[in-house]
């Protein structure tokens, strides 16, 4: 059960009231007695049990050639073929056994590595209050699932994009003060930081509800530098618009500073997380705010996959690139030569 969300903090600009204190993080797992251990010793101890698993899953490929050409075998012609039978049950019945603890030890050894996410969470607070302050906007952030894990590595990988999508949202996104009120909205724009698990992943949204994406600006860029024709622009989907966010490049923002229009883009947050394997989003609502999703797996050590062979070549692929496994009639095979 996630622990609920914490208390909005109000980010204000330098001529108003101090901001109240940053909101405090969410309660992690009671601490425990903890040991050290470098680095390298635990990729040791992942390449070991990720070769024990692999060994288990060869083991069970023999037994299921064993088991084909046994089935051919009449147990009543010899008592040798006999003795091979029960050896093959007895066999398949140790590998099974050694094939569940060699899962317990590979979840064991990816718990090791698994770091929550309040380690880059808790810087959070304090950067949009800085961005805040120098943009002269307001801000009420909203951060849950601080106790939600992930491997380290992938912890030091999506910091510094997380942060640009933050900036993005107070500088880009969230309006000025008086054009919230003017348009109906409180003062101070509101940002949500929220992380959850999903099976061999986490996801992580970060949500304003400021002035939605600039669609017709993104537009106008993507025609001048020729990433859309004027035909093709007519029949885009503004969904798919929305995409031209992350080409490199592309900024909306009208001039050069510290805040934007330099440094790292979209189109690095999106690589950085294509190259973790995971996959980034955004929706967006003219006047009612943008929501980036970042969708990416929980450890690049350790991962369930599918087994498969082509060629002679043995492939896995990560569960969670599989979209369905279906059965196939042999006679509705087609076979290619080239």
């Amino acid at each position: 059960v996630e622990p609920s969300p914490s208390p909005p903090t109000s980010v204000s600009p330098p001529d108003t009231e101090p901001a109240p204190p940053a909101p405090k993080s969410e309660p992690l797992p009671p601490a425990e007695k903890r040991l050290s251990i470098k680095r390298h010793k635990i990729a040791h101890l992942t390449e070991l049990v990720s070769d024990m698993s692999g060994a288990a899953a060869r083991n069970q490929q023999f037994l299921h050639q064993m088991s084909e050409q046994l089935d051919k075998l009449n147990p009543r012609a010899h008592p040798a073929i006999a003795a091979l039978h029960d050896l093959w049950h007895e066999m398949s019945e140790h590998n099974y056994r050694q094939e569940l603890k060699s899962r317990e030890m590979i979840e064991s050894v990816r718990l090791l590595q698994l770091q929550p996410l309040q380690s880059i969470f808790s810087r959070y607070p304090h950067f949009v209050r800085a961005c805040a302050r120098k943009s002269e906007k307001q801000i009420d952030l909203h951060v849950s699932g601080q106790a939600v894990r992930l491997e380290q590595r992938v912890l030091e990988e999506i910091a510094e994009p997380c942060l640009h999508i933050l900036r993005n949202a107070v500088v880009h996104g969230i309006e000025s003060p008086s054009l919230r009120e003017r348009s109906g909205k409180l003062a101070a724009g509101k940002v949500s930081i929220t992380a959850q698990q999903d099976g061999d992943s986490i996801r992580i949204q970060f949500a304003d509800d400021g002035a939605g994406i600039d669609r017709p600006t993104i537009l106008q860029l993507a025609l001048e530098r020729g990433l859309l024709t004027a035909a093709d622009a007519k029949a885009l989907p503004e969904e798919r618009l929305d995409q031209f966010i992350f080409h490199p490049g592309l900024s909306t923002a009208k001039q050069i500073d510290e805040l934007a229009g330099r440094g790292m883009g979209l189109d690095v947050v999106s690589a950085v997380v294509n190259r973790l394997g995971g996959e980034v989003r955004v929706d967006s609502t003219p006047g009612r705010g943008t929501t980036f999703s970042l969708h990416i797996p929980v450890s690049l050590s350790l991962f369930n996959a599918l087994l498969l062979s082509c060629s002679g070549q043995r492939f896995a692929v990560p569960n969670a690139s599989v979209v369905e496994v279906m059965r196939v009639p042999s006679n509705a095979l087609q076979h290619d030569e080239g």
